[in-house]
Formats: C-alpha cells, structure tokens, sequence
C-alpha cells in the first residue's frame, strides 16, 4: 500500500505526514467494512455487527502471525 510505504520513509526521515495517515486510516476502515460483508455472507450471520467483529479479529489473528513470522520490526 503506498501509504504505508509514505508512512515508513515519513517515519525515517522523523517527518508528519498527515495526510498518509488519514488516508490509511480511510482505506483501513474501507478495508475493515468489505471484509464485514464479506464474512457477513459467507456465515450468513443475521447482524451486521457479526460481521465487522468476525474481520477485525481475522485481521488482528494476521497481524500477530505475520508479527510472528517475519518480527516486529521493519529494515533491521
């Protein structure tokens, strides 16, 4: 994701970068929403709530196991 890779180089050169870090938290949320659906509808779940709750443990559950696998930190 660029913003991310903006956020990095913002965060090496000690510089805000507000705007990367508003449009991550947009594309996030966007993120967190379609993956709501998605699940909604392949469980079939009755309430939306089940949905967004079942995405943002699937996404907290990855980014343990990719902070498991390659470690917490970027570029040694």
């Amino acid at each position: 994701m660029p913003q991310l890779l903006t956020l990095y180089h913002a965060e090496a050169a000690e510089t805000p970068a507000p705007f990367a870090a508003i449009a991550y938290l947009i594309t996030l949320g966007w993120m967190i929403a379609v993956f709501g659906r998605i699940f909604r509808h392949a469980l079939d779940l009755r309430q939306g709530w089940l949905g967004v709750a079942t995405a943002l443990g699937f996404m907290f559950t990855a980014s343990l196991l990719i902070i498991g696998f390659f470690g917490g930190t970027m570029g040694g």
